[in-house]
């Protein structure tokens, strides 16, 4: 409930901040206004910059902007919110269909669904080129949420992997319904629970066919009225463990927090830089020894509380960054940690989703050879490599319109395996090398450390020289950040781009 006041209070001020500032004109930009118009307006629905959603999706949105006028408003400090309002009932408008498909939201089913009576979700190619028609279990637990009462978290299930599928299933109907009696009222939500396939070369949920799943989910929530798009949560056991551990990093700008429970990865397989504002719940026996899970996941504990803990300072004594709850101690075997503890520890995370953050890490690595457009507020207009080759970007927002970007190649090199099985890496060497091309959009508000978007941006790239760049101000800016993360909460009024090849 502390979170909740601290929004209040942020909003508050923000309503201040914004009543009390001059409008904010974008500069004149030929590449968005033309010779003779003012800044801010949007003339070219076309953009250069990648989008994570399909042709057919783009251009309805396009369509529906047009339909809104939407091509002619010009973007003020006065009127922003205004015109984020408008993009998004566009964006809302050209998903008319799509939404439609959305799981319906009913009750959570009392007793758990046989697999021939569930709802059915198509996630194509999933079974090695044929597609998989999934069998879900969607709905509420508590009281019934509407935008009228009060939003609601969503929570995501992935169950593990073993031969008896149905009973994998039905363990994870099971933890939506126990983890209820460790919510207080308000964390109360919405339970996704899907259903493998059977093969487990099949059920690996961050295979590329699944990632489709969970980006149009991930969409289709942002959508829903009833949906706190500040609470998004996730959770999984063993089979489920690794892949919620893998999203956690590759989608993190999306989850407030992830519980995997009986996994460990690699951190390669899943860089934690990228948990900077993600909250991580987790579990591991300590005789969970089978595929090195319980030292894996202590590498990761030992990681994140030593990030954390250089956070540390008198004005942040309780920090977020980093913020990390996972017990390697627990007595026992795998599959001996009932999986409603995952949601369970989730719900005793207050702080809510970061959208408008004044640092970024990104480790931007493939999860089977498939990349994101962008993270949090940064957009990949080109990679300087076409490869699986990894970039780390570190962004900081400063005070007095000031941003450092250190952008960097990383390879890794193994150091030491786990003792329990000696195939498995378990420490890394990681070699960085400045990056010598490629570009970044890096979205703006006014809230990212009291930004004044009417004067140049001072930004320092690899300790290199400062560049004073003006910051877009534009409907261009909105539109281009719905394209690239379908996040209601980022819908950004500006952008500055950045060229990254060395300046001579």
């Amino acid at each position: 409930m502390k979170a909740i006041a601290i929004f209040s209070i942020i909003f508050v001020w923000t309503l201040f901040f914004v009543g009390c500032t001059n409008d904010l004109v974008a500069p004149e930009n030929p590449a968005l206004s033309g010779d003779d118009t003012e800044g801010g307006e949007y003339q070219s629905i076309s953009s250069s910059a990648p989008v994570a959603i399909s042709a057919e999706l783009a251009t309805l949105f396009d369509k529906e902007l047009v339909a809104a006028n939407l091509t002619s408003r010009k973007v003020t400090l006065t009127n922003y919110e205004d015109v984020q309002e408008a993009v998004w009932q566009a964006w809302k408008k050209a998903n008319a269909a799509d939404l439609a498909k959305f799981p319906q939201l009913k009750e959570f089913p009392q007793t758990h669904l046989e697999t021939a009576a569930a709802p059915k979700w198509t996630v194509p190619g999933a079974l090695g080129g044929r597609d998989y028609d999934m069998p879900y279990e969607y709905g509420w637990l508590g009281s019934q949420p509407n935008k009228e009462s009060n939003q609601v978290p969503v929570f995501i299930y992935l169950h593990g992997s073993g031969e008896d599928r149905d009973l994998e299933w039905q363990n994870g109907s099971d933890a939506c319904k126990n983890s209820i009696l460790r919510m207080s009222n308000y964390r109360k939500g919405v339970f996704f629970n899907p259903r493998g396939p059977d093969g487990s070369d099949y059920n690996k949920w961050f295979k590329t066919p699944y990632q489709r799943v969970w980006e149009d989910f991930l969409k289709g929530i942002f959508l829903q009225d009833y949906i706190d798009p500040y609470a998004i949560f996730l959770s999984g056991y063993s089979e489920g463990a690794y892949a919620s551990q893998r999203m956690a990093s590759f989608y993190a700008d999306y989850f407030t927090g992830v519980a995997p429970l009986a996994g460990g990865e690699p951190l390669e397989n899943a860089p934690p830089e990228n948990l900077l504002h993600t909250r991580i719940f987790m579990i591991s026996p300590n005789q969970d020894h089978s595929f090195g899970r319980n030292e894996l996941t202590k590498k990761l504990k030992e990681t994140l509380e030593a990030w954390n803990a250089s956070f540390k300072t008198d004005s942040t004594p309780i920090p977020y960054e980093y913020f990390s709850s996972i017990n390697v101690a627990y007595e026992g075997k795998h599959g001996d940690v009932p999986p409603y503890e995952g949601m369970g520890g989730l719900t005793n995370i207050t702080r809510y989703r970061t959208t408008n953050p004044t640092e970024v890490r990104w480790e931007d690595f493939p999860m089977d050879g498939q990349r994101r457009v962008g993270f949090y507020n940064i957009h990949v207009l080109e990679r300087a490599s076409t490869t699986d080759e990894r970039t780390y970007y570190q962004l900081k927002i400063k005070s007095d319109n000031a941003i450092s970007l250190s952008a960097q190649k990383v390879s890794y090199t193994v150091t030491n395996y786990c003792s329990s099985d000696s195939s498995i890496p378990l420490d890394y060497k990681k070699n960085y090398t400045p990056v010598t091309g490629g570009k970044l959009r890096i979205y703006l508000h006014p809230y990212m450390n009291n930004l004044d978007l009417t004067k140049p941006i001072t930004i320092t790239i690899n300790e290199g020289a400062p560049q004073q760049l003006q910051p877009v101000v534009s409907v261009q800016a909105m539109v281009d950040s719905v394209k690239a993360f379908f996040d209601s909460q980022r819908i950004y009024p500006a952008y500055i781009e950045v060229d990254l090849t060395p300046q001579k």
